[in-house]
């Protein structure tokens, strides 16, 4: 049954908590933390604040409680040091808070709520305070949706896999394909990996995600002749988060060797987002190279990789971010192309992504990319529809 509250949620949260940590040490952030609890029980008799970890403060009030004035009496307290005898702390706050005039099931609920649109805050750099509507709780309440359906999924290995071609540009046959996660809502439908990769990825079953895929993948390798659906290898998707398993080179190795393959016969794709942290990227990577892994580069263009670092990794293959391809289709540019030679001279193959048309894959292949991915060529499809669509083109 729904309410209209009858008080006002109000959040602040540090910016950049876990490295100001890093900064200050743990000791004197708990110091810190306890100077501002004492600031919010003098200067705030009338409101309650609760510290909800991760450098998190929420606090319920009276629905008159000025908030505006509130944010703005707290901002200004934060321009200046937290201080004591051991303590001398300079910090920076993000704001959200939840309306009386908005309309919610539980109080539980708002408090969530409110933390959500908080951490969305702190990584904003506007400062301004994010303001929960229904809308958002909507979106939450669909957040929660998907995280269950997700935890079921990878609890019963019900993750299926998706296959989509990478084309050879020379001739425009089949000759890769990349594996994609997929799952389904309680009703057989399909949920979008925007939705579900991200909370996978926080809540840390993106790592088993990862091996059933990978492991499927491999069982598909080996009860299929590849030759006879034209496929010379397959990607598969490492996210970032896996690179933080420090015993997936041999759990990956076992999966492998238990099905038989040659490690040729699977690539395994990077997204630019891994080389935050080269140095924990090329221990991994070299981990698993020594195993006979080999590497792809994915979504290049999308921040992090330089030509410098790129040198330094054994990658076989860089992909073009879909966001360059499309930009040069639209307004031709000296960047792609020069970028593609680059790549060329340094060794790499280059794959094209996100080719929707005849003239784009035509531009990519007089610029020299050895590869084609895209829906102009297929979507994504079940790995059986895969098979029985592309052996007829091998």
């Amino acid at each position: 049954m729904r309410y209209k509250k009858q008080f006002l949620i109000f959040a602040f949260v540090i910016k950049n908590y876990q490295d100001v940590k890093e900064i200050y040490g743990v000791h004197n952030m708990d110091r810190g933390i306890r100077l501002i609890s004492q600031y919010l029980k003098a200067n705030y008799p009338g409101i309650t604040f609760f510290y909800c970890k991760e450098g998190r403060f929420i606090s319920v009030a009276s629905a008159g409680t000025d908030s505006s004035r509130l944010c703005a009496e707290l901002k200004e307290r934060f321009t200046g040091p937290w201080t004591s005898k051991e303590t001398e702390l300079y910090l920076c706050i993000a704001f959200a808070k939840l309306t009386s005039d908005t309309e919610i099931k539980s109080v539980e609920l708002s408090i969530s709520s409110v933390i959500s649109a908080l951490n969305r805050a702190a990584k904003a750099e506007d400062g301004l305070c994010a303001v929960v509507c229904e809308n958002d709780i909507k979106e939450y309440i669909k957040e929660i949706y998907v995280k269950k359906i997700l935890e079921l999924t990878v609890e019963e290995n019900l993750v299926e896999v998706f296959l989509q071609p990478i084309m050879e540009a020379g001739n425009l046959r089949v000759i890769g394909a990349e594996a994609l996660a997929r799952i389904r809502d309680r009703d057989g439908n399909y949920i979008s990996p925007a939705d579900f990769i991200p909370i996978a990825e926080r809540n840390g079953c993106i790592n088993t995600i990862g091996e059933q895929i990978f492991d499927k993948t491999c069982k598909f390798i080996k009860e299929n002749s590849l030759d006879s659906i034209g496929l010379s290898w397959i990607n598969v998707n490492l996210s970032p988060v896996q690179f933080f398993v420090s015993d997936i080179a041999n759990s990956y190795d076992e999966i492998i060797r238990k099905n038989g393959l040659d490690f040729n016969i699977i690539h395994l794709e990077i997204t630019e987002e891994a080389m935050v942290s080269q140095s924990l990227l090329l221990r991994q990577m070299e981990s698993m190279k020594k195993k006979g892994f080999q590497f792809v580069l994915d979504d290049y263009g999308t921040g992090y990789s330089n030509l410098t670092r790129l040198q330094k990794c054994p990658f076989i293959n860089i992909k073009i971010d879909m966001g360059l391809v499309w930009a040069y289709c639209k307004e031709p540019n000296l960047l792609l192309p020069s970028m593609i030679t680059s790549f060329k001279s340094m060794g790499f193959t280059v794959t094209a992504e996100g080719i929707e048309t005849k003239e784009m894959a035509e531009a990519m292949i007089r610029l020299g990319c050895d590869y084609l991915q895209g829906n102009y060529f297929s979507r994504p499809m079940p790995m059986r529809d895969f098979t029985r669509a592309f052996a007829m083109f091998a």
